[in-house]
This record gives C-alpha cells, sequence and structure tokens, in this order.
C-alpha cells in the first residue's frame, strides 16, 4: 500500500506545484522517504509491458521503470518480435534478470550470465518467485574474451543491485576511470574487487544448443565478448542487442559484426553513450 501510495504522490502535478513552495519541499521528501526508504527491497508485481505480472523483488525507489514495465523498452519490443517457443536466449550481464524471465515468459530457454554475487542472488529469487526455475539457467560466470579467471568490480550494495563490471577494461563510472593499472585510487570504494570466473562464449556453447538472440550489458567488456564469440557468430548467426558503452567499444563492434556479414539498426538516436544497437546477420559468413 506504501508503494502504491508513493507512486501516486510522485506523478501527481499538485505535489511537484507544492514542492516548490517554501517550506513544503523538504516535508514532502520526508513522507516520500518514509513510505519508500533509501534501500528495502520488496516484492512488488510489474505493472505493464511484456513482463506484466512478474514479481520483482526490488525497491521500487530505484527500480521504478522495472516495476512499472518500462525498462528499456526498445530492447522488449525488439525480444517480443525475435523470441518465442523453441528459441534459446543468452542474456550477457543479466543484472537482476528481467530480460531472461521476459524471455521465459515469451516461450524460449534462457542462459542469464551474471557473476555480480549480489545481482545473482536476485535472479534466482525472481526464477523462484515467477516459477520460471526450469526456463532460466543461471550461470554465475563472467562472459570474456579468455576462459579461467577475471578480476570483476561487485556492484554498489547500497541500492540492493547494480552494475557490476570487469577490471581489466576501462570503464567509466561517472566520470571515475577504473584501470587495471591502479585500481587503488580509482575504483569506486563501494566496489569490491574480486576474482570470478569467466568464459568466452565459443568454450561455453560446446554440447549446447546455439543461441538465436544474445543481448549484451557488461558496463564497457563488450568488444571482449565479441572477441571470445566469433565461431559462434559465424555457426549460429544470432541477432545480437549489444550496449555501448563508450566511443573505443562502439568503433570496435561495429567493425567486428560488418565485417561478419550483420547489418545494425539503432535503437536510440543521437550521439551520446550509452546507446544499443541492434546486429543482425544479412548474409551467411
Amino acid at each position: 500500500m506504501k508503494d502504491e501510495i508513493w507512486l501516486r504522490l510522485r506523478r501527481s502535478r499538485t505535489i511537484r506545484r507544492m514542492q516548490a513552495m517554501p517550506g513544503m519541499g523538504s516535508l514532502i521528501a520526508k513522507l516520500s522517504w518514509s513510505l519508500v526508504p533509501y534501500y528495502r527491497p520488496r516484492v512488488v508485481r510489474v505493472r505493464g509491458g511484456l513482463g506484466e505480472g512478474l514479481l520483482l523483488r526490488i525497491n521500487p525507489r530505484w527500480g521504478l521503470p522495472l516495476w512499472e514495465g518500462t525498462y528499456e523498452q526498445a530492447v522488449q519490443d525488439v525480444l517480443a518480435k525475435l523470441l518465442g517457443p523453441g528459441k534459446v536466449f543468452y542474456d550477457v550481464g543479466g543484472g537482476i534478470g528481467f530480460f531472461s524471465l521476459i524471455a521465459a515468459r515469451l516461450g524460449a530457454t534462457a542462459i542469464c550470465f551474471e557473476p555480480d554475487k549480489t545481482n545473482a542472488s536476485f535472479v534466482e529469487t525472481h526464477m523462484a518467485l515467477n516459477a520460471l526455475e526450469s526456463k532460466v539457467e543461471l550461470v554465475r560466470k563472467a562472459v570474456f574474451s579468455r576462459t579461467g579467471c577475471v578480476a570483476f568490480g561487485n556492484s554498489s550494495p547500497e541500492r540492493g543491485y547494480g552494475n557490476g563490471y570487469v577490471q581489466e577494461v576501462h570503464v567509466d563510472r561517472s566520470a571515475r576511470w577504473v584501470t587495471g593499472e591502479d585500481l587503488s585510487e580509482r575504483t569506486p570504494k563501494s566496489a569490491l574487487c574480486t576474482d570470478v570466473p569467466c568464459v568466452k562464449l565459443d568454450d561455453f556453447v560446446a554440447g549446447r544448443a546455439l543461441p538465436d538472440v544474445i543481448k549484451i550489458d557488461v558496463e564497457g567488456a563488450e568488444s571482449d565478448i565479441l572477441k571470445g564469440a566469433g565461431k559462434l557468430l559465424n555457426q549460429a548467426r544470432p541477432h545480437l542487442i549489444c550496449e555501448l558503452h563508450d566511443a573505443a567499444n562502439s568503433e570496435f563492434v561495429q567493425a567486428q559484426l560488418r565485417s561478419k556479414g550483420y547489418g545494425l539498426t539503432w535503437l536510440e538516436t543521437g550521439d551520446c553513450f550509452t546507446k544499443t544497437v541492434l546486429a543482425s546477420p544479412t548474409s551467411i559468413c
């Protein structure tokens, strides 16, 4: 009930006008925080989109697009067209599993790669809450250009879930660069660096059903994903939905995919990062 009251207040034009009145802004803020505290996840039912009716354990304050079902709507639209019964979906950088759950809802088999411990626990929770354990497989590994181990910065625990990232690549996180050379000064204090298992997709697919669609959202390591997936792209010719986080990754990913006979369609307009590209096979490689 508190969540619903908070949402109505958030949407109210009257409340927004009152916030501008002297002395009212702080009172409304206190009311807002009392209804939905900074970090106190609770189970909510997705209100719309492809995930309508799914149960998610989130904090509505930070996960409002997830709760409302509008999260990355362009990606949802693509998945609705490409996935269905019998399809296989690789969710690389699965986060809390939202897109894996959607894929399972559409009848596909979802493989969710998520090395971040906190996020992976949310994926397991969401699989159980929605009785989708048989349709979603959680792989607690980072996808990378090699198989073995890789240094990994876990997401900040403050909001309960977030974006972990491989630390062997340059990642711009809120204008603070993380590098493999000097982590002591530049790594966000909330990011706890650990070694996690990693796998390249060319190795992972051995003996498995090949993917029809791959979604990649890995906070700056997208080039390394493709470096380890050359044979897979040639053999399976999957569609890819790839979030690009900087110009260097964008240049490499575009060149690599075009060289393998893929056509590219941008899901967002503009030159700012991050942005997402849909890659579709246009020829046999």
